[in-house]
């Protein structure tokens, strides 16, 4: 295998190019004033972009035969996890919520702890659930724990129900994976993907209103109105990840968006500093912050990003540790 160079897939560089592009998009939108439109744009993507960015996590996890191997593997996950939650919760260990750092993820992180979660479930998972016709009792049964999940009393803490919330989607990711499901072969014409995405914007544009408590599947409810909300959610985010697929699946995008699509940790993860620091701004100088100015800020935050995703040392923040260790080891053997 030494001297191999394994080929990336251009559809999944290019479907997380766009997924990481809408999900900085989103969470800019936040900052600006929620007029008809934002709104309804702001729903529409929320409806369906963690979702599918899930699917496509659990379609790239994997389950190991040598335990040790996923150790190492899933500790680069938790020291990346861990780093950040320290430095993102310095306003809060300041002000002595210790307890609150240790149990709730902060803001963006919430999707590396469910991540690490998932992916530690993966593995303790008999891989006969997977296998022939019992993928569909599997999914049935992640499904049915997910609604339920929304009954007990637990929300941001310890990223629970998003980690409940979303994991039929990580599941359904990493069968379709096992299962060597040709997923571009499946999905629905750019036609009718644009009709779908067309009339979710005008039914949420008729309602005016905010669909977060649902599509964020971060808090627990007690009714079965709540249980029957996070049902649709999941249906919208199925359909609006198949069809999502379905609108970008033959296009072919410039190597700068693929090489984007193909780092999207580290957009994610740091993509959080530029939208704090522009909401601590506008709530500072009490700035009306619009749409135009949320696609230019946007746009800014891309711009920057991806200049910064070429200097190899904000790679290295990403797990400080054992690339210090790394380099530490390198240089021992040389010398």
């Amino acid at each position: 295998m030494n001297g191999m160079v394994v080929k990336r897939d251009e559809f999944f560089d290019s479907l997380k190019f766009f997924l990481i592009s809408i999900v900085i998009l989103g969470h800019t939108l936040e900052i600006s004033e929620k007029t008809r439109v934002v709104l309804a744009l702001y729903n529409t993507i929320y409806s369906f972009h963690m979702p599918l960015f899930i699917f496509i996590s659990g379609y790239f996890s994997r389950k190991y035969d040598d335990n040790s191997l996923f150790y190492r593997k899933i500790l680069g996950l938790v020291e990346t996890y861990l780093t950040f939650q320290l430095v993102f919760s310095i306003p809060a260990i300041l002000s002595g919520n210790i307890w609150t750092v240790i149990v709730r993820p902060w803001w963006v992180l919430w999707y590396l702890f469910s991540l690490i979660t998932w992916r530690a479930i993966l593995q303790i998972t008999p891989s006969r659930f997977f296998m022939n016709d019992k993928w569909k009792i599997t999914i049935c049964i992640v499904t049915i724990l997910s609604l339920l999940a929304g009954f007990l009393p637990l929300g941001y803490e310890l990223s629970f129900q998003r980690t409940m919330t979303f994991m039929p989607f990580f599941t359904a990711g990493y069968i379709c994976a096992i299962k060597k499901v040709k997923i571009k072969h499946i999905l629905p014409a750019k036609a009718l993907s644009f009709l779908y995405f067309f009339i979710v914007f005008v039914v949420v544009f008729y309602f005016n209103r905010s669909f977060s408590t649902i599509l964020y599947g971060s808090v627990p409810y007690s009714t079965l109105l709540g249980l029957c909300g996070r049902f649709v959610q999941l249906i919208l985010g199925c359909l609006g990840g198949i069809c999502f697929m379905g609108l970008i699946k033959d296009l072919k995008l410039p190597y700068y968006m693929n090489s984007i699509g193909s780092n999207t940790l580290f957009f994610f993860i740091f993509h959080a500093i530029f939208i704090v620091a522009v909401k601590k701004l506008v709530a500072a100088f009490n700035f009306q912050f619009g749409f135009l100015h949320a696609i230019i800020v946007y746009f800014l935050i891309m711009l920057i990003l991806y200049a910064l995703s070429h200097i190899h040392f904000f790679h290295l923040l990403l797990n400080p540790i054992s690339s210090f260790y790394d380099k530490k080891n390198t240089c021992n053997r040389r010398g």
